[in-house]
């Protein structure tokens, strides 16, 4: 079979992390996420590959993505059994957006680039980076 040529080859991994967030400005019928609460935050990354021959690693970008979750971070907090990341304010859309320019950091630029980070694997956020093709800098939007 012949794969039409307009199409986009990429790799998918997931990682998990367990951590905290909190939204100081929620409103009163959210009260409660105004306090730091635990989650197990997971990030779904779709990252364009130029070919279908290992172009990017999946088994390391994984592995990559497992250790990458820590410089998210804004500090860490003892938590019984272990440490919990704390990832302060930020929302699902902005560890989306910070785990893409991680990606475009280690990837380049050239790559469209999903990301979707979920509260305990269920209601989240996230971002699609895709190259601009004229001149000039892209960034994730």
């Amino acid at each position: 079979m012949t794969v039409p040529t307009h199409t986009t080859t990429f790799v998918e991994i997931t990682s998990r992390c367990e951590g905290l967030h909190h939204w100081p400005e929620a409103p009163p019928h959210e009260h409660y996420l105004r306090d730091p609460h635990r989650h197990t935050f997971v990030a779904v990354v779709r990252v364009q590959v130029f070919h279908d021959d290992r172009d990017i690693e999946i088994n390391t970008l994984a592995r990559w993505l497992n250790h990458a979750w820590t410089s998210l971070a804004t500090s860490h907090r003892e938590a019984g059994d272990g440490r919990l990341l704390d990832f302060g304010t930020h929302s699902c859309e902005q560890l989306s957006r910070a785990i893409t320019q991680l990606v475009i950091d280690r990837h380049g630029d050239q790559r469209e680039i999903t990301c979707t980070v979920l509260e305990d694997g269920l209601l989240g956020g996230g971002i699609t980076y895709r190259p601009t093709t004229a001149s000039g800098t892209a960034s994730p939007r």
